[in-house]
């Protein structure tokens, strides 16, 4: 019996702060722009642990209210 590998690609969570009410956002990439950051989320998840798939939307955000950036390998099986 073979196992399967999993799968895994390079991509970010970004925390938002008390102003978003703590949001945890996965995405492949970010791009800043002045003084907003830009992403396409895949995933949101927010205090009382709710997930929010995304498909195709834009999210821009103020950099004041990004408390963390992480870059990491995120599980395709998970996302």
């Amino acid at each position: 019996m073979a196992i399967k590998p999993k799968k895994y690609s390079l991509g970010y969570t970004i925390f938002t702060d008390s102003k978003l009410d703590e949001k945890i956002y996965i995405a492949r990439s970010y791009e800043i722009q002045g003084a907003f950051i830009t992403f396409e989320p895949q995933l949101e998840i927010t205090k009382t642990k709710t997930q929010t798939v995304f498909e195709g939307t834009k999210v821009t955000l103020p950099e004041c209210v990004i408390k963390e950036i992480i870059f990491h390998e995120i599980d395709e099986e998970k996302s």
